[in-house]
C-alpha cells in the first residue's frame, strides 16, 4: 500500500485562489446578434473593443462571440452604410444590436484610382477608414491599425519583432505561387513592399513603418476589379490608398501628443535544469546503445555512435543559465508627435514631426523612426493649384530570427536547447 500526503502552505492556497479569480476575470465571453432596422441579420459587421485592435466580425446570421478581460468594456459596431454604435457591456453576456442606415455616409468622399468620388456614385467595392477610427489605437504601423476595421481584409502579424511586416490579404489569397499582398498607394505614389537586407536576403521589414499613423487622414481599400482597374495587374490583389493630412484654412494650430507603454513575455516555457538535462541525455544514449545490441559493460566513451561527452559527468563544469531570461527583457514603447497646421484659403499648410521607439522583448530587437511631413498647397487661380508633399523618414530596425518558433534556427529555439 502507498500513502500519499499532500501538503499545501497558506501562501500557495492563497495564490491558487488568486489564480482562479484571475482566470475567471480574464475569460468573459460576450455573445450577440447584429440586425438592421428591418430586423434582418447583418453579416461582416466589425465588432471591436474600443481603443484596441481586438475585434471580430459577425457571421452570416449576424452573430458574434468575443472574449474580453473586463465586464465594463465598450464595444464598437461598424458596417459600411450604417451608423457606428458604441455599446457598454455592463456585465451582460448577451447583446442585441440594431444598426441604422447612414444617409450622410453616402455623400462622403472616398479616394479611388481616378480621383475622388461620393460613395453613392461608386459601383465598385470600396471600404474607407477615417482618422477617427484609428487615432486612439497605439500602434507602430498603419497595417496594424486596420485589424478588425474592414470586412474582407485579413491582417496577420508575421513576427513579434518591432518593425516586422504583416500579411495583408484582401478577400483571401488569389495565387498559390505569386505574392498575395495588395498594392499600397501613399498620396498618389505606389510603395514597394520588398524590403531587402544584406546579400539580398529578405529582412521582413515593413515599408509602412516609414509612415507616422498620426499623419493619416483616411485609408481607402479597393477590393474588386472595377475599383482597381487603373492599376492593372499591380492591383490584382487589391489596393490600399493612404491619404495623409493636408492643411485647412484658419488660425494656426499647434498640437502635441505622446504615449508610452511596456511589453513583456506572456509565458515562459518550463525547461529542465542542468542536472536533469544531463541525466536525460545520458539515459538516452544508454538506451540507444542497448537497443542496438551493445554490451552494457562497455565504457560510455567507447560506444560507437552512442558515446557521452565527458562534460555530462562533470557538474562542476556546468554553468546553469536561464537562457529565456538571458535573451528577453521588458520592452518599452514611446511615441511623440508635434504638428502645426493652418493657413489661408489660398495657402493652407500642415507640418508634423514624430519620433517613435519600440524596444522588443527579445534583446537587441528594436525600431526607431524619425518622421517629418510637410503638405503645403498654393491656389494659383480658380483652375490651378500647386502643392508640395515633403515626407522624409529615417527608420532603424534591429531584428533577430524569431520567425521559426521553437526550432533550432530561431533565437527562442536556441534558448531552449541547452541549460548551461
Amino acid at each position: 500500500a502507498m500513502l500519499i500526503i499532500l501538503v499545501f502552505s497558506k501562501a500557495s492556497a492563497a495564490d491558487y485562489i488568486a489564480w482562479q479569480t484571475q482566470v475567471k476575470v480574464g475569460a468573459i465571453t460576450i455573445n450577440g446578434t447584429v440586425l438592421d432596422d428591418l430586423g434582418q441579420p447583418l453579416p461582416g459587421v466589425g465588432v471591436n473593443l474600443k481603443g484596441t485592435t481586438v475585434g471580430v466580425s459577425t457571421n452570416l446570421n449576424g452573430e458574434f462571440s468575443i472574449e474580453l478581460s473586463s465586464n465594463d468594456a465598450i464595444l464598437t459596431f461598424s458596417f459600411v452604410g450604417f451608423n457606428t454604435q458604441e455599446i457598454s457591456v455592463k456585465g451582460r453576456t448577451n447583446i442585441k444590436v440594431i444598426l441604422t442606415p447612414s444617409t450622410s455616409a453616402l455623400n462622403e468622399v472616398v479616394v479611388v484610382g481616378y480621383g475622388t468620388q461620393r460613395k453613392k456614385d461608386i459601383t465598385g467595392s470600396v471600404a474607407s477608414v477615417s482618422n477617427n477610427q484609428i487615432k486612439d489605437i497605439p500602434v507602430s504601423s498603419v497595417d496594424q491599425a486596420l485589424k478588425g476595421q474592414v470586412a474582407g481584409v485579413q491582417i496577420t502579424q508575421n513576427t513579434g519583432s518591432p518593425g516586422s511586416g504583416a500579411s495583408v490579404r484582401i478577400r483571401g489569397n488569389t495565387s498559390v505561387s505569386a505574392g498575395n499582398s495588395p498594392l499600397y498607394v501613399i498620396d498618389g505614389f505606389p510603395v514597394s513592399e520588398n524590403g531587402r537586407g544584406q546579400a539580398g536576403f529578405p529582412v521582413g521589414s515593413n515599408p509602412l513603418n516609414t509612415i507616422n499613423p498620426s499623419d493619416i487622414e483616411s485609408i481607402d481599400i479597393l477590393k474588386d476589379a472595377s475599383a482597381t482597374a487603373i492599376y492593372g495587374s499591380r492591383g490584382a490583389k487589391g489596393v490600399i490608398i493612404i491619404t495623409t493630412k493636408s492643411g485647412k484654412s484658419g488660425k494656426g494650430k499647434i498640437s502635441f501628443e505622446s504615449f508610452g507603454g511596456i511589453q513583456d513575455i506572456a509565458h515562459k516555457v518550463d525547461v529542465l535544469s542542468a542536472q536533469e538535462f544531463a541525466d536525460l541525455h545520458i539515459e538516452s544514449r544508454n538506451n540507444g546503445w542497448l537497443r542496438s545490441g551493445g554490451n552494457p559493460a562497455t565504457p560510455v566513451n567507447a560506444r560507437a555512435n552512442f558515446s557521452v561527452t565527458p562534460i555530462y559527468f562533470n557538474p562542476e563544469a556546468w554553468r546553469p543559465t536561464d537562457w529565456q531570461d538571458a535573451v528577453t527583457h521588458t520592452g518599452a514603447i514611446q511615441n511623440y508627435n508635434l504638428s502645426v497646421s493652418g493657413g489661408s484659403d489660398a495657402a493652407p499648410y500642415a507640418i508634423s514631426a514624430g519620433y517613435f521607439q519600440n524596444n522588443g522583448i527579445v534583446i537587441e530587437t528594436n525600431l526607431k523612426r524619425y518622421s517629418f511631413r510637410a503638405n503645403i498647397d498654393t491656389k494659383i487661380n480658380d483652375k490651378l493649384t500647386a502643392g508640395i508633399k515633403f515626407t522624409p523618414s529615417y527608420s532603424i530596425v534591429n531584428g533577430a530570427n524569431t520567425d521559426n518558433g521553437f526550432n533550432a534556427g530561431s533565437i527562442m529555439g536556441l534558448a531552449l536547447r541547452y541549460p548551461y
